[in-house]
This record gives C-alpha cells, sequence and structure tokens, in this order.
C-alpha cells in the first residue's frame, strides 16, 4: 500500500555536474531534505550517468545523502542512464511504498534532466501534482522558467 503525502526528487546533485556546485544550490537542496524528513515525505535522489562513453558525474553530495539517508527508511537512491529519471523514481516509489500524490523536484539542470524528469512524472502520474521547487534548481544556463514546458500537473513554488 504506497502511503499519502509527498515525496521529494533530488535529481543529479553530483560535483562533475558544473551548476550542482553552488553553495546557495546545495544548501536550499538541504533546505529541501530537512523539510522531507520532518514532514515525513519519501526521498528519492536521482544520479546522471552517461552511457556513451561510459562515465559517472560524481556521488551526490555526501553532506546531501546523509542528510536523506541517516535513520530514514522512506529514502532511495537511484541511477538513471537518461535525462528523465521518472521511471527510476516510480520503481523507488513503489519498492520503498513512496508517496505518489504529490512530488517536490529540485536539482540540476533545470532545462534538461530536471524538465525530462518533470515531463515524465506528469505522464507517469496523470492525478497528481508535481511542484517544481524553483528556488532549489540550478542550470548551467541559469534558470530562465519561460522556458520551463508546464503541463497541466506540473507549477513552479
Amino acid at each position: 500500500m504506497i502511503r499519502e503525502g509527498v515525496t521529494l526528487v533530488i535529481v543529479d546533485m553530483q560535483p562533475d555536474l558544473p551548476a550542482s556546485n553552488a553553495e546557495w544550490l546545495r544548501s536550499a537542496v538541504h533546505d529541501q531534505i530537512m523539510t522531507a524528513r520532518s514532514e515525513d515525505w519519501g526521498i528519492v535522489i536521482l544520479e546522471y550517468m552517461h552511457v556513451d562513453p561510459p562515465r559517472t558525474f560524481g556521488d551526490t553530495y555526501q553532506n546531501l545523502v546523509s542528510a536523506a539517508n541517516g535513520n530514514y527508511d522512506q529514502f532511495a537512491m537511484r541511477a538513471k542512464m537518461v535525462l528523465d529519471g521518472s521511471e527510476r523514481v516510480e520503481d523507488a516509489c513503489a519498492e520503498k511504498q513512496l508517496p505518489t500524490q504529490r512530488f517536490r523536484v529540485c536539482g540540476v539542470n533545470t532545462h534538461a534532466c530536471i524538465q525530462r524528469t518533470v515531463d515524465g512524472l506528469a505522464e507517469r502520474f496523470p492525478d497528481s501534482i508535481i511542484e517544481v521547487v524553483g528556488h532549489a534548481c540550478n542550470d548551467y544556463n541559469g534558470n530562465n522558467w519561460a522556458n520551463f514546458k508546464l503541463l497541466s500537473n506540473v507549477q513552479v513554488v
């Protein structure tokens, strides 16, 4: 039985992705994790791995993983090899019985992996609300929210 509530999705907070290096971003994502834990939300961390040529972009910042994972059973971590991490989020939610009524998404890169993951979540969970945490997202070209496609169940908060 999937529990009701919210699942926080953290996208590609890996040191070899330059947009993740901003201290303000790491702090904002950490704050989202602390809110998730205090509100008893699910937490899924995604890590991007390039397929051809095979390449990792480093492990998610350890302080973020520690904050999310430390003695918390509603946590899952998944690797993805495509920009859209929604399938991996769906797998994690099913395995850990995490909430799927509402997702909060943050991390990098806004106009690549975040956009594709948000679109995928909106399509996989059409009755869910997908919230993009604007102040906890970054992109190597900057956040241009006018270029961020909003499907009917997606909003930037």
